[in-house]
């Protein structure tokens, strides 16, 4: 496996998985706009635009605090994800996505 070749370095793993969320939630985002653009629903003016992008906007913010404040919250000593980081990584762009199709 990869993982046993490349060394395993904190701020590195925190930066991929940072990436990776921010990533997801900007492409489950640009498809919920696609949707809602080609639905004629949500959108309107930059104002709805915005509001609709607040989610990302706050999940982001709060990964950021919640590593800031505890450095080992989201990955423990052997560089692994917590449980708590995968509900959380996936609700928003669900969200989008649930949202887009409703």
């Amino acid at each position: 496996m990869l993982s046993d070749v490349v060394p395993k370095i904190h701020v590195f793993v925190v930066l991929f998985n940072y990436t990776n969320y921010i990533l997801m939630s900007m492409m489950a985002y640009g498809l919920f706009m696609f949707i809602a653009v080609s639905g004629k629903k949500y959108v309107g003016s930059k104002k709805k635009n915005f509001m609709c992008f607040i989610p990302v906007i706050v999940t982001s913010l709060f990964i950021t605090a919640a590593y800031i404040i505890d450095p080992l919250f989201w990955i423990n000593e052997k560089e692994e994800l917590n449980s708590l980081y995968y509900p959380i990584m996936f609700s928003i762009p669900s969200l989008y996505l649930i949202a887009g199709h409703i």
